[in-house]
């Protein structure tokens, strides 16, 4: 999410180095996100084979809600 945040209308494909996940993964991933209103996903009108992302106004939230958690996980275990 905080890759979708830093770069809205990001390609998808893009997202799968981001993630460090496979193609299938990440696209099932976005489907339940999507599910979840927390992303949208549009295809490119030139190419429907590409697909670029945004986060939703939840996503947003979910996303702001989480990211203290992560910075606290980081900070205990890698003593960041």
């Amino acid at each position: 999410m905080r890759a979708i945040a830093d770069k809205p209308g990001i390609e998808q494909v893009a997202l799968i180095e981001a993630a460090v996940s496979t193609k299938a993964t990440l696209a099932e991933m976005l489907a339940r996100m999507e599910n979840r209103g927390l992303v949208r996903r549009e295809h490119d009108a030139a190419d429907k084979r590409r697909r670029f992302v945004w986060l939703t106004a939840e996503g947003e939230k979910v996303l702001a809600a989480a990211i203290p958690i992560g910075d606290s996980v980081d900070e205990e275990f890698l003593g960041r």
